[in-house]
Formats: C-alpha cells, structure tokens, sequence
C-alpha cells in the first residue's frame, strides 16, 4: 500500500538514495517519488491518504466509507456484517472507493465462501488461516495464538519481563495467562534478587 502513496516532488529531497557500487566511482543519486515502508512517518501518511479518501467519496460510498475508516489495521480490511448478502455489498463498494485511489484489495478471506473465492474457484477453507493482529484466523471462527517463548532460558528478574514483553496481544484476549507472569515479576522483585541471578 505505501508504494501506491505519491510524495510531493518538494519532498521527494528528503527521501534521496546515495550509492556507488565501487568506491573509486561518482556517486548516483536518486529520489523515491512514493512513501517508504519503514519510515517514521509512513503508517500516518497511509492512514492519513485513507482519511482524505473517505472526505471525497463519502456521499458516493456511506457504507463503504465507514469500514474504511473504523475497519482497517494498517494495510488489512477486518469487517463483518449480519448476512452474506450485505457483506457483498460491502465488498463491491470497497472495491469501488479504493479503485478512485487506484489501491486494491488483493487477499480475501472469509467465511463466507463467496466472499473468499477467487473467480469462481472453490477454495479450502479447512488449510486457511489469516493472520490478524497477532492471531491466527481460521474463517470457521476460530482464533489461534502463536507464542514461542525460548526453550532453554535460565529463569532470571531480567528474562522474566523481557519474554512477557515479546508478547504481541493487542486485544487483550492472553491477559489471563500473561498475568501470571507479572504475578511471578512481583513476586522476584519482593526477593530483592539480582536481575541475573537465577531464580
């Protein structure tokens, strides 16, 4: 998505590539024209673009409109709708506004096997599995995490945080488990143990 974002030429300066492929040579020059993934800025820029989108084709596409400004993580679309019906229509509008920025929406999945098929193709649905904030999406419902703590760490005041911390739970769904690891942080702090000694 954030290739497809054009830079204004004044700002295409700040965003200039250096190189030589031998030291003994002149150094090339050139600027990236779209905004670069990995910058400070590029998550705002393509929220940013999404917003300006919606502010001129709201009237067009309502419902559309409002999936793109309260339904999208980054660069994924995650929506629902009561039937199958209106998520098609969903679908067909978001297509619509998204083609005026000429973004388009490569991936689909869902449960509903008209959403998530690919020209007609039937697709496995049981071998599927989206990732989506840190989760595992299967489309029959059903959500999966994936933690791999280290398999032989020494058990210290310092690891104890720092595997916690390695986490990604941003909707709260591992809180019960994960407390019990900020119980057992406590618990080390009130032994006044060295952060690397073991427990």
């Amino acid at each position: 998505m954030f290739r497809q974002i054009s830079v204004t030429p004044e700002h295409q300066d700040f965003q200039r590539i250096l190189w030589r492929e031998d030291p003994e040579e002149l150094l090339k020059h050139d600027k990236l024209t779209t905004v670069t993934y990995g910058t400070a800025g590029a998550p705002f820029l393509a929220v940013r673009m999404l917003e300006q989108l919606v502010a001129y084709h709201e009237y067009e596409f309502p419902r559309a409109a409002r999936v793109l400004l309260d339904d999208f993580y980054v660069d994924d679309v995650l929506t629902g709708a009561m039937n199958e019906q209106e998520l098609l229509h969903i679908k067909e509008k978001l297509v619509l506004l998204l083609a005026r920025a000429q973004l388009e929406l490569s991936k689909w999945v869902s449960n509903s096997k008209r959403i998530a098929s690919n020209a007609g193709n039937e697709i496995d649905f049981s071998k599927m599995a989206a990732k989506v904030l840190g989760l595992h999406w299967h489309p029959g419902d059903v959500l999966t995490y994936k933690v791999s703590l280290l398999e032989h760490m020494t058990c210290t005041k310092r690891q104890v945080p720092s595997e916690t911390a390695r986490i990604f739970d941003p909707l709260g769904i591992l809180a019960p488990a994960v407390i019990k690891f900020k119980i057992l942080l406590q618990e080390l702090w009130l032994l006044n143990l060295d952060r690397d000694s073991d427990t």
